[in-house]
């Protein structure tokens, strides 16, 4: 049986970048990867921050579209936009964008096997692992688990429980697309309980279409709520009536992480949306999930250094806390405060935000898709200043400030 220094279950963005960073510092890597290669099947919508390329090197090859704005969909039909004057988001080919990072992986040193489903993990008397895989075995001294959001492999190791959301998109072309350089977000209850739905261009009249639920709220299937919006949904039924479905895919997404313990003390991490490494608001995940990847590989690389397990680990969770905890614990408030409005609420909303474009200017300037919680203090401060200078909107403002209160506990 082959030793290695490290091995990391999935090649999805988090593991490869886990992979790749350890690799770099060293380690003897092994990644066991379920599928025939990475990136496939999809279970992602593809947009992902201008920050994350700025921050790592990730593969320009990948971006399909590049997006400056966004137009929000209330369930009653009214609209708001909010833009950037420069793309603040690129939409990529996330099965290029995948292989590309393990790649890159294996570029670095690390080995790769695919069509390898790891099914169990032993820990070891003496210490270290088993890694047992439908096509191998291996001993480690530690595991990196980057199995995404069907978590498993990590729920059978004892790790916390999530709640998670059923997502479902569907790539179509012809679409009646005004402007390619916006995503579109459609809110109601009866199209997507406890989340939204969303239109994504990816250029030349093409687009992902999807949305996500929670199935403690929902009634149906996902699949049965998404040929509900497409055939119903004021704003979207008129752009897709002349439009042909390539393909559907779909997953699952953990929210209101992270999970409480990111590591286990025989020798385990969890990256991404194994950790709940998601973004509760929007779903979005890949670039916490980097982050994620390249902190887990420089714990490992310290305890191959030191031999100490829990301090190296315990090691990985607070730089990952220090480094986006924030803005998780921030989402898994602001996602409960949404789900307390109900479709009636979101339509006041609105019209209150479109009748006060002052706040909409604020969310313009200080607003940042990639870190949400940035606005949250510059909009605090001009709703304060909108309630001092026109009185009449105490009502409204003081209505959803004790959504919000209610959200904090």
């Amino acid at each position: 049986m082959e030793k290695y220094d490290l091995a990391v279950v999935g090649a999805g963005p988090a593991g490869s970048m886990a992979a790749y960073r350890a690799a770099k510092l060293g380690l003897k890597v092994l990644i066991l990867e379920e599928h025939g290669q990475a990136g496939s099947p999809p279970h992602c919508a593809g947009k992902l921050s201008v920050k994350a390329f700025q921050e790592f090197s990730l593969p320009s090859q990948c971006i399909l579209n590049e997006v400056r704005g966004a137009l929000f969909h209330s369930p009653g039909n009214l609209e708001i936009e909010v833009s950037k004057s420069n793309p603040e988001s690129y939409i990529i080919d996330r099965e290029l964008f995948d292989r590309r990072l393990a790649e890159e992986a294996v570029n670095a040193g690390a080995e790769a096997v695919f069509k390898c489903k790891v099914k169990q993990v032993d820990f070891r008397p003496s210490g270290g692992l088993t890694v047992k895989g439908s096509s191998l075995e291996v001993k480690v001294p530690v595991l990196i688990i980057a199995e995404g959001g069907t978590r498993k492999l990590s729920r059978s190791l004892g790790f916390q429980r999530l709640p998670v959301l059923k997502g479902i998109q569907a790539e179509m072309e012809d679409v009646s697309l005004e402007r390619e350089d916006f995503v579109e977000v459609f809110f109601g209850w009866k199209f997507s309980p406890g989340f939204f739905g969303w239109l994504i261009p990816t250029g030349e009249g093409k687009a992902r279409i999807g949305l996500c639920l929670r199935e403690d709220m929902a009634e149906m299937s996902p699949r049965a709520y998404l040929e509900k919006m497409l055939r119903e949904y004021p704003p979207l039924k008129g752009k897709v009536a002349k439009a042909r479905m390539e393909r559907v895919y779909g997953g699952l997404i953990p929210v209101e992480g992270p999970v409480k313990r990111m590591w286990h003390p025989k020798g385990v991490m969890v990256v991404g949306d194994a950790a709940g490494h998601a973004k509760s608001t929007t779903g979005g995940g890949v670039l916490f999930g980097l982050k994620a990847g390249w902190l887990a590989g420089e714990a490992a690389s310290r305890l191959a250094e030191t031999g100490r397990v829990e301090e190296a680990l315990r090691g990985y969770q607070q730089a990952c806390l220090k480094a986006f905890g924030g803005e998780l614990s921030f989402t898994k408030r602001a996602r409960r405060f949404l789900n307390r409005l109900s479709d009636g609420d979101l339509d006041q909303f609105f019209r209150f935000l479109s009748a006060h474009r002052s706040l909409l200017e604020v969310a313009e300037r200080r607003g940042d898709t990639a870190y949400q919680s940035k606005v949250w203090k510059p909009m605090l401060k001009a709703s304060a200043r909108l309630v001092l200078e026109k009185p009449s909107t105490l009502k409204f403002a003081g209505k959803m400030l004790w959504k919000i209160l209610q959200s904090m506990v």
